[in-house]
């Protein structure tokens, strides 16, 4: 199997704009295409702070308006987005959620519109939160419908709008992220209870988990890059979901810790208010474009998966 090094240095040389470079997976990628080569722009809403904090060699810019004209981009990768899980689901915290990620993307392809060149593609971030919360039986593969909740209506306008790129002529992708466990992310949050000695399931522990390990993600930007033949929605996630009690087992295991607290569904409603479906809800979701096209997975097991980080 390929390191990721050899999979971005087998890339023709990109120019890259993304935008959320600053955060989990946005750091990483940045870094991944500069170590090989690559040429990468950042839109960030602090410059200044991200390239003192940032990825040497990235160029960190505040607006669109500081590129030269005649920028040239062959990739816009999208990855802009106020988290998800923070402060409770509020009307306003909503419209923050959408609007950090809708009008950044909107503002690229206005700047777009008037660039002498085109990119051939755009990769936008997406979740699984799009199929919305569905029993632990029903396998969800890209054609699957989309939900009814905030999650589900967020992940589908965005990308509504990241499909607007096609009239431009760029080839779109949406990548619905399962949980990305790495170094950072989601992870080290949800293992700190179990490290504290005070972990447990959370509701009845039946809700699926689906999963994706940071070195496939960034091994799957690299075959997107590569790939002309994968567009529209892609799910990915690991082969192995799991439902949550099987999680922090796994976890707990691999940690050598005890699970003895388990929170009961209706007191993180309490707390959390519509947000709690994050954790008391679930998606079994499938890659099956991804086994389709081949795309082997380093990390298709959670024991893996955890194994090496934890």
């Amino acid at each position: 199997m390929q390191t990721l090094d050899e999979l971005f240095n087998a890339l023709s040389p990109q120019r890259v704009l993304m935008t959320g470079g600053t955060g989990f997976i946005g750091r990483m990628l940045a870094q991944q295409l500069v170590q090989t080569g690559h040429s990468v722009t950042v839109l960030a809403r602090d410059p200044f702070r991200a390239g003192k904090n940032g990825i040497s060699g990235v160029n960190y810019v505040g607006s669109l308006a500081q590129l030269d004209t005649d920028s040239a981009f062959d990739a816009v990768i999208s990855l802009a987005g106020a988290p998800v899980a923070g402060p409770r689901w509020t009307a306003a915290r909503k419209a923050v959620l959408l609007g950090s990620r809708i009008n950044t993307a909107r503002a690229v392809l206005e700047w777009l519109e008037r660039a002498p060149a085109r990119p051939a593609v755009w990769i936008q971030a997406s979740a699984i939160g799009f199929y919305g919360v569905q029993e632990a039986s029903q396998r969800l593969a890209e054609h699957s419908a989309a939900g009814h909740d905030f999650a589900s209506q967020l992940c589908a306008q965005v990308e509504a709008a990241a499909a607007a790129a096609s009239a431009l002529g760029m080839r779109v992708v949406s990548l619905r992220f399962g949980i990305v466990l790495g170094h950072g992310g989601a992870l080290p949050a949800l293992t700190l209870p179990i490290r504290w000695f005070v972990g447990g399931r959370m509701g009845d522990g039946r809700q699926m988990i689906s999963w994706i390990h940071q070195h496939d993600v960034m091994a799957l930007f690299a075959r997107v890059l590569a790939d002309p033949g994968l567009q529209g929605p892609i799910n990915a996630v690991a082969p192995q979901a799991m439902d949550q009690a099987g999680f922090v087992r796994a976890a707990a295991g691999v940690l050598r810790r005890p699970l003895w607290l388990h929170l009961p569904a209706s007191l993180l409603r309490v707390m959390l208010g519509e947000m709690a479906q994050l954790f008391v809800g679930g998606q079994h979701v499938v890659p099956e474009k991804l086994t389709q096209a081949g795309f082997v997975f380093r990390y298709p097991t959670l024991q893996q998966a955890l194994a090496d980080l934890l």
